[in-house]
């Protein structure tokens, strides 16, 4: 019996990597996305990317380099330390940039003939993300769906959970492969520790009870 494909947008990050994880579990045919916008962090991204998924992950390379306003992308910008705050978090936005990954992925998806794109944002990112929230998850949805014939639909199945939760959801067998994750903004080779998203990424195994085996300079 043929399984139903779903392509997965995976930055080699906590979240998306449990995601596939989870969708695998479920029984799905997953085709790992990754995307190198331009970032300071996309390169050590793909890193883990392609050591957790092989040779079947697909890389797309994207220029969002002119999106200036991003601590993310704007090399004179500094990374801000700190925790996962409005202020910190609004200078790392990178505007309409799930829609645009997701577009991608949708073109992708009815060229493999997959039924599904799936993407891995989560409650905790809702408050600053306007492409995280569940109103824009269920807008894109349909626009997939019309913009497909009813081809193609959108998973997220974490969209109303937080980070806490989604590491609580690994299986025992997971966690050598969480470890191989990569969540920092900076982009070093490893995680900082004191950036937003690793803050974000420590206090998630602490809500979780569960080991961060993650190896932080800080």
């Amino acid at each position: 019996m043929n399984k139903t494909k779903v392509v997965a947008i995976v930055s080699g990050g906590l979240d998306s990597t449990s995601m596939v994880l989870k969708l695998e579990r479920e029984g799905y045919e997953v085709i790992p996305l990754n995307f190198n916008y331009g970032s300071k962090h996309n390169n050590r991204e793909r890193q883990s990317a392609r050591e957790i998924f092989g040779d079947r992950l697909i890389e797309i390379d994207i220029d969002l380099s002119f999106l200036q306003k991003s601590s993310l992308i704007n090399k004179d910008k500094e990374i801000a330390s700190g925790g996962y705050t409005e202020e910190n978090a609004k200078q790392t936005v990178v505007p309409f940039r799930n829609a645009i990954m997701a577009s991608y992925t949708v073109a992708i998806a009815v060229e493999k003939g997959a039924k599904y794109v799936a993407i891995g944002n989560h409650a905790g990112d809702h408050y600053i993300y306007p492409d995280c929230r569940p109103e824009f998850i269920d807008a894109f949805r349909k626009t997939i769906e019309f913009g497909t014939e009813g081809e193609v639909s959108l998973l997220a199945p974490f969209v109303n959970i937080f980070k806490s939760d989604i590491v609580k959801q690994a299986e025992p067998e997971d966690a050598d492969i969480l470890a191989k994750t990569y969540s920092c903004y900076r982009g070093g080779e490893k995680h900082c520790g004191v950036c937003s998203t690793c803050q974000e990424r420590k206090k998630a195994f602490k809500e979780a009870g569960i080991q961060d085996k993650t190896e932080y300079m800080e």
